[in-house]
């Protein structure tokens, strides 16, 4: 199974909304989003499952995912709000019905998905993996189902410049 984390585009500025869920992409992130998005499609890259935080800004990166033929219709899964549970969603990727080798992205936010990541792949987070807007980080495992603190390859950790032209 592979596990991807994907950052949200980069989104209106905090001091413009009332509420940080009601953050939009900008131009400019939906136009590198949509860039990665493509590079990432050329790639042969495709999601069994696309998750994704309920805030806007999350929803609107993981339909320009789908839009690209990435992956199917966004589920959005409440644990991936700011602050989110791991354990939740462990919990939720148990119940999921996919191939050993299926794909699975989740979007959100940082630093929550570069916490899980490392926690994932080495047991502790230590605040180190940092995924810029529009950035993604891969995770391996040779077992049907990802578990934190077992034997996972963390084999993907880029940001956008890196995927585009």
């Amino acid at each position: 199974m592979e596990l991807y984390f994907f950052r949200h585009g980069i989104a209106a500025d905090r001091a413009d909304y009332a509420e940080d869920g009601d953050r939009p992409l900008t131009t400019k992130g939906e136009t590198r989003t949509k860039l990665v998005a493509q590079r990432l499609q050329q790639l042969g890259l495709h999601f069994e499952g696309i998750l994704t935080s309920p805030l806007l800004r999350a929803r609107q990166t993981a339909e320009i995912l789908a839009a690209a033929e990435l992956g199917p219709h966004p589920q959005v899964f409440q644990g991936l709000a700011p602050r989110g549970s791991l354990g939740a969603f462990l919990a939720w990727l148990e119940r999921w019905e996919a191939a050993p080798d299926a794909k699975l992205v989740l979007v959100g936010h940082q630093p929550d998905l570069g916490e899980w990541a490392e926690a994932i792949a080495f047991g502790q987070t230590g605040h180190h993996l940092n995924l810029k807007k529009a950035g993604i980080i891969g995770l391996r495992s040779g077992a049907a189902r990802i578990q934190a603190h077992t034997d996972n390859e963390l084999f993907l950790l880029t940001s956008p410049k890196w995927l585009l032209p």
